[in-house]
């Protein structure tokens, strides 16, 4: 687009821009994006490129302006920020294709219930839990965004791909073998009601449910969970402290502090 400016008082080439735009379209375009679009390079005054917004135009001045030609980085630096949105309490990461909520914010019973809650929180319909094996009760957990996604993304949580640290109260406090060579560790043990426990912490493990024999005395607390995403393969890893309610389940237990992940 090329015109010439009024033979009248010097405007400012952002206002000069604006008005001829404006008789153009019929309305005037946002200031603050011609702004950035003038930065960026696409406005020239007697074919030199200007990139303030402010600098007078003389009368008789041929402008152009050509917002087309500007290289794919200058137009993404001249778009306005993108507003990030407020996530719902409890959700810890969303996107199109994975979310990652913290267990003990959502009151639901079984994992499909979990991800219907999820998504009425999100106003999104489709979300899936894909089986894990250390069911935990509080932490982060993934859903995925429809079936399809979940039963390809289940092999990953079975077969070591997707890791966690997780502490576990369980009795008789028996630390196991998991898949891939790696092992429980016990941060403490004691006797609770003549009952027998142990306070068992996996670090950057496989997902796996307790040992035979073992029974978890409070569902178990997912500190960290680190995996794959499904569509750039980028590496996402979350993580939190440990949750009131299973901190206030150890000391029930006779837990004096190796909880507190």
């Amino acid at each position: 687009m090329l015109f010439v400016s009024p033979a009248e008082p010097a405007p400012p080439l952002l206002e000069a821009l604006r008005a001829h735009l404006a008789a153009e379209a019929g309305r005037p375009p946002s200031r603050r994006l011609l702004e950035r679009l003038i930065a960026a390079g696409a406005a020239r005054v007697d074919g030199r490129v200007v990139r303030d917004p402010g600098t007078p135009v003389a009368p008789g001045a041929r402008l152009a302006f050509d917002a087309d030609d500007l290289p794919p980085e200058a137009l993404r630096a001249a778009a306005p920020p993108r507003a990030r949105t407020a996530l719902p309490a409890g959700v810890l990461h969303a996107d199109a294709q994975v979310v990652v909520v913290e267990r003990a914010a959502f009151e639901a019973p079984t994992p499909e219930a979990l991800a219907a809650a999820v998504g009425t929180a999100l106003g999104r319909s489709g979300l899936c839990a894909a089986p894990d094996p250390s069911a935990p009760g509080h932490g982060p957990v993934l859903l995925l965004a429809s079936a399809a996604l979940a039963r390809t993304h289940a092999a990953a949580l079975q077969d070591g791909r997707v890791r966690e640290t997780l502490l576990a109260l369980r009795t008789p406090g028996t630390a196991g073998a998991l898949p891939g060579g790696a092992h429980e560790a016990v941060l403490e043990r004691g006797t609770h009601a003549g009952c027998a426990w142990a306070l068992l912490q996996r670090g950057d493990a496989p997902l796996a449910p307790a040992p035979a024999g073992e029974r978890h005395l409070v569902a178990p607390q997912r500190l960290a969970l680190a995996f794959k995403h499904p569509r750039t393969n980028r590496r996402l890893a979350l993580e939190v402290g440990a949750h009131a309610r299973f901190l206030a389940a150890c000391a029930a237990h006779g837990v004096t502090g190796g909880a507190g992940g």
